[in-house]
């Protein structure tokens, strides 16, 4: 009896462990390149809202995509968005062509490279 509940409370802690440290976390399932047309930075330090002048996905060319807060406390979600948002701002304000990678099912964008012409 004190064995199986032993034995149940490990697989919960593996289960647990393998959720936080799997690399599907972390994944992304779209990518592209393409030019930012618009920054709304209303809803910072929470989330950037921003449109492409290209498909990336299922993501529609000059709708609203996301780029939520990242991170393990406020201050690093906060220096995340402000770090999108940044380089966001330069992209549209320079006519440079970012590269994205995101997930397809919220249209939420997590890695972020902003390339040379």
């Amino acid at each position: 009896m004190i064995a199986d509940k032993i034995t149940a409370r490990i697989a919960v802690v593996a289960l647990v462990a393998e959720l936080l440290i799997s690399p599907t976390a972390l994944a992304f399932d779209i990518q592209g390149e393409a030019k930012v047309v618009v920054v709304e930075p209303t809803y910072m330090p929470g989330y950037v809202t921003f449109q492409l002048d290209t498909d990336i996905g299922p993501c529609k060319a000059y709708t609203w995509l996301y780029w939520y807060a990242r991170g393990p406390d406020q201050a690093s979600q906060n220096a995340n968005v402000a770090a999108a948002y940044s380089t966001f701002l330069t992209a549209v304000s320079t006519g440079m062509t970012v590269k994205l990678y995101g997930n397809s099912s919220n249209c939420s964008f997590d890695f972020l490279n902003l390339k040379r012409p």
